[in-house]
């Protein structure tokens, strides 16, 4: 009489069991793409501030009213919004020796690639560049534009485009170049 009364309760879980108990091939493929698609990491933050170390030491420090990040199997792009956007780079002892602000900074975390955009100023002990758009691979240590630049120092200026520069913009190379120098 009890095995009466529970054996359709058993049979339902029974039932139950068998029918989940695996995904068909394609629902299993779906669920996976579902996951992966929310796994690609999609942030917005404001106020932000992002600290690069290298070795141990403060490289690099940008900071932004906004930001946008993703990451992804490519890697992580982020996008700091303003105006304005600073960037300081400092070297192997901590002081400063680089900056730059501009209206949009986006750094490519996987190649080591900062892109500034508008209103691009970079300033150096000595040498204030001035352009609308500028790369900065910061592995390779090397700014590069294919637009106009600017680059001033106490004594004279120099513009062109087609630049490619150091960190430092002491040994840089320009096309079509025009400029105000002062000899002594």
């Amino acid at each position: 009489m009890f095995l009466k009364k529970i054996l359709p309760f058993i049979l339902l879980a029974g039932f139950l069991t068998i029918s989940c108990n695996s995904l068909s091939d394609f629902d299993e493929e779906s669920v996976n793409q579902a996951l992966a698609d929310s796994l690609l990491g999609l942030t917005k933050g404001t106020g932000v501030s992002i600290r690069l170390m290298v070795d141990g030491n403060l490289k690099i420090m940008a900071t932004g009213p906004k930001s946008r990040s993703s990451d992804s199997s490519g890697g992580s792009v982020t996008r700091l919004i303003g105006p304005p956007v600073d960037v300081l780079v400092f070297d192997d002892d901590g002081n400063e020796t680089t900056s730059i602000s501009c209206n949009e900074a986006m750094f490519n975390a996987k190649d080591s690639i900062f892109e500034f955009t508008g209103n691009v100023i970079v300033r150096t002990r000595d040498r204030t560049l001035r352009s609308e758009h500028l790369t900065w691979n910061e592995a390779n240590q090397q700014f590069e534009t294919t637009g106009f630049v600017t680059i001033t120092t106490p004594a004279d200026s120099i513009a062109g485009i087609g630049f490619v520069s150091d960190e430092d913009l002491l040994n840089y190379s320009l096309e079509r170049v025009t400029g105000r120098f002062s000899f002594d």
